[in-house]
């Protein structure tokens, strides 16, 4: 496995550095995760929006965030900006009608897209290690994911080195991403992927880099 630590100087963003703002519902793993690239490499100019304390985090609650953002920034052609939630169930399915209302807001503010993970973000996490699709009970069941990739991970996913993966976990997720008839990922399917899409091309030296150091 390719893992490594990365100590860069973080330099500021050059004027053509193509920006991208990522909102997560999540105020940890998401947010540590995504901060890993911001801080690998000056050349792209990525920043993760951690939600607070106070805040709704549902997939509408992050949606308003990242329109507070829409009101008070200036979006140019090239930007991009990311919602990151999950699919998720309760007993009466509540956030089914929310996540479809989010896309169609979304789909009206300039190059705004969702990346959603069905049930969780560790779906997302566990295609950094693994290709095939898991079986175990219970795949609709987010905290099944969670224990389901502390056991299959030695020391659980570390938002501090297991990110250089991303390649794989694009590669791995893409290959097995399937859509319901409505075009929602099917459980053990991410959305991620297309996010990574954006963020590889970016960091992708660095990430050569930091598997260099650890072939040689």
């Amino acid at each position: 496995m390719i893992i490594g630590s990365r100590r860069y100087e973080r330099e500021a963003p050059s004027r053509d550095a193509r920006k991208v703002y990522i909102f997560c519902e999540g105020r940890k793993t998401e947010y540590k995760y995504f901060r890993y690239f911001f801080e690998m490499d000056s050349r792209i100019s990525l920043n993760v929006f951690q939600m607070g304390e106070e805040d709704n985090t549902t997939p509408a609650g992050v949606l308003e965030k990242a329109k507070e953002f829409y009101k008070t920034t200036g979006i140019i052609d090239i930007d991009e900006v990311w919602l990151v939630f999950d699919r998720d169930y309760d007993k009466l399915d509540s956030r089914k009608s929310q996540i479809e209302k989010v896309r169609e807001e979304c789909a009206s503010l300039e190059n705004c897209r969702v990346a959603l993970s069905n049930p969780c973000f560790e779906v997302w996490l566990y295609y950094h290690f693994f290709a095939e699709v898991p079986e175990f009970e219970g795949l609709n069941v987010s905290v099944n994911w969670k224990r389901y990739l502390a056991d299959a991970v030695l020391g659980g996913f570390d938002t501090r080195k297991h990110p250089v993966l991303i390649e794989t976990a694009l590669a791995n997720a893409r290959a097995v991403y399937l859509e319901d008839e409505s075009g929602e990922p099917v459980v053990c399917s991410t959305e991620v992927y297309k996010l990574a899409e954006s963020i590889v091309p970016l960091v992708k030296e660095k990430l050569q880099l930091l598997h260099g150091r650890h072939n040689g």
